[in-house]
């Protein structure tokens, strides 16, 4: 029997708030984690923009002047009784892969994973930027579930 806590990692990397202008998530360190899912979640979308994920060697680093790391594809869900999750190939942000939300994506949700093995080989933490000075969305959230790369008796801390 798999218990949730040993085997899953959920963090609230960003409660629900509004984004008026470019935003960084907490910053993960991934040495202890095969991946971590995020999970970004929109209420009303006024203004959207680009959401790149940054990578760095410290959780010291300032976000938005990290390197972006692209993403391939991302899965979509168009409203909360929707069946089921679109797949879709990761829009160019900035010349990397990331999702642009846009204009209008009112209650959505994007997922997407990050494997520590994306990485370069110096850098150990990620965030998730919101890369525009435009951005003004109401009640966006980001949940983040890490993967440990080994079973744990107590829950690793994502966050450092």
């Amino acid at each position: 029997m798999a218990f949730f806590p040993e085997e899953m990692n959920p963090v609230l990397l960003q409660a629900a708030a509004t984004v008026s202008s470019t935003a960084a998530t907490d910053i993960i360190k991934m040495s202890d984690y095969h991946k971590v899912t995020f999970i970004v979640t929109t209420g009303t979308v006024s203004v959207g923009g680009g959401i790149s994920v940054r990578q760095m060697d410290s959780v010291s680093d300032t976000v938005a002047s990290e390197s972006r790391l692209g993403i391939d594809s991302y899965y979509e869900k168009t409203a909360a009784t929707a069946a089921g999750f679109t797949k879709t190939s990761a829009d160019s942000v900035s010349s990397y892969g990331g999702i642009t939300v846009a204009n209008a994506d009112d209650s959505k949700m994007f997922v997407f994973e990050v494997r520590g093995d994306q990485l370069d080989d110096d850098n150990d933490c990620v965030a998730l930027s919101f890369d525009d000075s435009t951005w003004n969305a109401a009640l966006v959230q980001v949940t983040a579930i890490g993967q440990p790369r080994y079973r744990q008796a107590t829950p690793l801390d994502m966050l450092s």
